[in-house]
């Protein structure tokens, strides 16, 4: 099938949906959970990031909140996050979606995650609404250079 085409575009986006949802996400992060239990990031541990370490994090219309809170405390000195994602309000739209807590960011929620206090200079904290009305996040933030815990 054509790239091109409508059937091959929803046949693809199908399949990175499954696969995405396959995989246990908060696993890949040191010290995450997925026990659900807290939102708390875990304690800082550093990764191993002698060989290619992550340099940058781009999230769009992804949230697992887990993930996120810890990001700040895994990420070496130089690193830079993009998140765009829902805040709270959508769920009040015409779309009313996504529309469960857990799925929604608080304002202001990434910007006291990536504080100065662990290193992080936060370039953009605010929202933008889609056409259809509903609030997404722009948050930009990154590692300060003269963090040496890395």
């Amino acid at each position: 099938a054509t790239i091109g085409s409508t059937t091959s575009w929803a046949s693809l986006v199908k399949r990175a949906d499954e696969r995405a949802s396959a995989v246990d996400w908060a696993s890949l992060v040191h010290g995450a959970s997925t026990d659900g239990a807290s939102n708390a990031p875990p304690p800082d541990v550093a990764p191993n990031v002698s060989k290619n370490p992550v340099r940058a994090v781009l999230a769009v219309r992804f949230l697992q909140r887990r993930l996120a809170l810890a990001l700040p405390s895994l990420l070496p000195a130089g690193a830079a996050v993009m998140w765009f994602h829902f805040m709270r309000g959508a769920e009040l739209t015409a779309v009313g979606r996504p529309n469960k807590a857990k799925d929604l960011l608080e304002d202001g929620e990434l910007g006291r995650a990536f504080g100065a206090e662990r290193g992080w200079t936060v370039v953009s904290d605010g929202a933008t609404k889609l056409p259809d009305g509903r609030p997404v996040s722009e948050f930009v933030a990154v590692r300060d250079g003269s963090c040496e815990s890395f």
